[in-house]
């Protein structure tokens, strides 16, 4: 498994290392040393990433994302049935998917469902009103495509990455800021003027370059690692397709796509995009099927 997530999410891995890196230069303005920013950036990291993998990681995941149980006895008729079908049917065809998910409800209206943190399955409750049992277990076929693939750990990786890298950038550009105002504060005279004039310049300059550099990671981090996550929407609809759910799937996304149509995206938004066109989706799914008119 560790291999398998590593190769299928080399990029989350790699634009990690440049959170990390920007991370330690960020901290480095309130250290001294080289050693000492990265054994900081390292523990940081460290302490964050083994607390989000635990189960109180996990519940402040879900309260962050407002996930909850499923509390009431129509959530758990309506749902759970389906949900150990799908489960019982993935675990004879896949060796990815051992333990089924647990399934969890967002209140939202909006038909939609994601996969999150080690095991879990998310549906909103307008998925539930909305589709039909054979297309929320095509659904559901889906998100355990996710779960197989790793996609939610790495999801973990970069949240955190860019979470930590926010924070200390924030702080790093107070700092620099900070440190201008003392040296224009200081220019007096000719020696002060010429000396704290120079300094200041330079703190000037390590603050563009802070700025800069944190534009470039996150504007390429989001279009990189969104043009990953369209293209594990991809392979999770695949995985539904090879444990005979394709059919259902196809059904559920034709209702989806008449939900989201008229919307016209620009280029960037279109970049942006955590999904696939809905149209591209079915599209591949029919070519899978067998069913594309040719």
């Amino acid at each position: 498994m560790k291999k398998r997530f590593l190769k299928g999410n080399t990029i989350y891995i790699i634009w990690f290392v440049f959170y990390f890196l920007l991370t330690m230069w960020a901290v480095s303005f309130f250290t001294i040393g080289v050693l000492t920013p990265l054994l900081i950036t390292t523990g940081i990291y460290t302490i964050l990433l083994t607390l989000a993998f635990t189960p109180a990681g996990e519940k402040l995941f879900k309260l962050l994302h407002g996930v909850r149980p499923l509390y009431t006895n129509k959530e758990k008729e309506k749902i759970l049935p389906l949900a150990r079908e799908v489960h019982k049917v993935i675990k004879k065809k896949s060796k990815k998917i051992k333990s089924s998910a647990e399934i969890c409800i967002s209140d939202s209206l909006i038909p939609n469902a994601f996969a999150m943190g080690e095991n879990t399955i998310v549906v909103t409750k307008g998925l539930i009103e909305s589709m039909t049992d054979e297309q929320i277990k095509g659904i559901l076929a889906h998100e355990y495509g996710h779960l197989a693939h790793g996609d939610t750990k790495a999801v973990v990786f970069t949240f955190i990455g860019n979470g930590v890298l926010n924070i200390s950038t924030m702080l790093a550009r107070k700092v620099l800021l900070f440190l201008i105002m003392i040296t224009d504060s200081l220019q007096i005279g000719l020696i002060g003027t010429t000396l704290f004039g120079i300094i200041g310049v330079i703190f000037r300059i390590f603050l563009f370059l802070l700025d800069i550099a944190v534009f470039v990671t996150q504007l390429g981090g989001e279009l990189i690692l969104m043009a990953k996550s369209r293209y594990n929407e991809w392979l999770a609809d695949y995985f539904a397709y090879k444990m005979n759910y394709g059919e259902e799937l196809v059904s559920a996304l034709y209702d989806l796509e008449l939900m989201t149509s008229g919307q016209t995206l620009t280029l960037m938004e279109q970049l942006k995009a955590s999904h696939p066109h809905t149209a591209k989706r079915i599209g591949s799914l029919e070519f899978w099927l067998g069913i594309s008119i040719k």
